[in-house]
């Protein structure tokens, strides 16, 4: 029997249309920001009367990995695992995709993520479908472009998590204005959990003041850089702790330059954790120098836990502090590459219990106006039902 969900008070009205088959296809299905999303908008779905079912193209997540196939399991949304792990899987992988096309029958195949999109636009030939892409960041690899561009004639729509990631599409892609719907991220505002986690769980003092950098520690993260300015932050903090908290193809070389640092007894390398937006309620600022983004679900999570951070202007960062306070950009947005700029504001935020308060009330009064998760899964659904009328009148 399904356990109940969060948007099980959102299930069609007796009058409502009739349900859709909508597939959803995504890469991968470890914990991160897209594959939250998409687990999200199935329950979501499912919620709502659709028939819904989700495939990945890689292995099955196993152990703690495996929690949002746990939170699948209680709403009851089938899930597939292609088992794909590198580019000599491909034509298994779309045979298998076409298979389960031909066995589902959707109405809509909504993919996520540049190997899925690819992927999805191979096997995907029946006009009666409507396929829609889902574009996520903007991804600086020409190569990428130029195949996504090349594919993009069999998508009917792409949803893109900002504007910036839009114009991208546009400029760099040459998909037309018309084929791209801007649909954000969204987050769950919740009551802030006054037990944050104790740093001691992860060896650090209990009242450990924490610089945390929060992600994968790849080369988009930033998080070499970061590294080699870390004495510079750190000289100006003397009660701060640098942590950064995920694992990555970097994790060896960013752990030997930061025993290197003069500073490094105060730079601590915590692994992947299983519940990590919940450090955030335990740090005093969150630090995103990336290179290119799309809108970083972090920053979503770090403003509805009413925490401040400090990112640098790429893709889609600044399109979540429109509209609000002019403090939450001068604060808290450096412009990309600007190191200089970035740690000026690292430091002046950390100096300062009171401005971190009121920043943090202000970024998480940004999400109840702006980002309630349950309108940005409405929008998706309304662009489904309109897409699959368009269908039936054509």
């Amino acid at each position: 029997m399904r356990r109940p969900n969060a948007w099980d008070m959102y299930t069609l009205e007796p009058h409502a249309p009739a349900p859709l088959s909508i597939l959803l296809v995504i890469t991968e299905l470890d914990p991160g920001g897209a594959e939250k999303c998409i687990c999200d908008l199935a329950i979501y779905l499912a919620a709502r009367g659709h028939r819904v079912k989700l495939l990945t193209l890689g292995p099955k997540p196993i152990g703690a990995r495996a929690k949002l196939i746990d939170r699948l399991q209680a709403a009851a949304v089938p899930t597939e695992f292609g088992g794909a792990q590198r580019i000599a899987d491909l034509p298994r992988i779309v045979q298998w995709l076409k298979r389960e096309i031909s066995g589902f029958r959707p109405n809509v195949i909504q993919s996520m993520l540049w190997h899925a999109n690819v992927t999805c636009a191979v096997a995907v030939r029946s006009k009666a479908v409507s396929l829609v892409g889902g574009v996520r960041v903007s991804d600086p690899s020409r190569l990428r472009s130029w195949i996504q561009g090349m594919l993009s004639r069999r998508f009917k729509k792409f949803v893109c998590v900002s504007r910036d990631v839009a114009n991208r599409c546009i400029q760099r892609e040459r998909i037309p204005n018309g084929k791209l719907v801007v649909i954000p991220n969204g987050i769950e505002l919740q009551s802030i959990d006054q037990r944050a986690p104790d740093w001691t769980q992860l060896g650090l003092p209990r009242d450990a003041r924490v610089l945390l950098m929060l992600g994968r520690l790849e080369q988009q993260k930033g998080c070499r850089e970061l590294l080699h300015h870390a004495d510079e932050i750190l000289s100006q903090l003397d009660d701060y702790f640098l942590v950064l908290m995920g694992q990555g193809s970097q994790e060896a070389q960013l752990k030997s330059i930061a025993t290197q640092c003069k500073h490094r007894s105060r730079i601590h390398f915590v692994g992947w954790q299983p519940e990590a937006a919940s450090w955030l309620a335990s740090s005093r600022l969150l630090l995103l120098p990336a290179f290119y983004e799309g809108m970083p679900n972090v920053l979503l999570e770090a403003m509805e836990r009413a925490r401040p951070f400090v990112a640098f202007g790429v893709d889609g960062v600044r399109e979540l502090v429109e509209g609000g306070s002019g403090e939450l950009a001068d604060f808290q947005i450096a412009s990309a590459g600007d190191w200089e700029a970035l740690i000026t504001k690292v430091v002046h935020l950390a100096h300062s219990e009171e401005l971190q308060s009121r920043i943090g009330q202000l970024n998480r009064e940004q999400i109840a106006k702006r980002f309630q998760l349950v309108d940005q899964l409405a929008q998706y659904e309304s662009l489904y039902r309109a897409l699959t009328r368009t269908s039936a009148s054509t």
